[in-house]
């Protein structure tokens, strides 16, 4: 217990539970994010689409905006890299999605 006060008093923000202002759908938007990551990588990398017409695609399957898309996109700039670096062909993204038409 004087260990933990220690270092509680130390590294206070380590030991806090991070806490959202969006709630739960903060676990619905990065589950979204992740999926739209793995959609434009299908679009511009496998299909070959240009950055423009990849996003209007996008824009149909998720109801979004393309600017909104591309903020997206942006903010999780490190998964769509990660996803990249793994190469995912059709069938492992239909594992992964199976309710989209890849």
């Amino acid at each position: 217990m004087r260990n933990q006060l220690a270092l509680t008093s130390i590294f206070p923000a380590a030991f806090e539970p991070v806490v959202s202002n969006k709630g739960k759908r903060n676990m619905y938007a990065v589950k979204r994010d992740e999926c739209m990551a793995y959609r434009f990588y299908y679009h511009y990398h496998l299909q070959r689409c240009r950055f423009d017409d990849a996003i209007a695609n996008m824009e149909h399957e998720f109801w979004l905006s393309g600017s909104t898309i591309t903020n997206y996109l942006t903010r999780n700039n490190a998964r769509l890299k990660e996803i990249i670096a793994q190469k995912p062909g059709t069938s492992d993204l239909k594992k992964l999605y199976p309710s989209f038409s890849w």
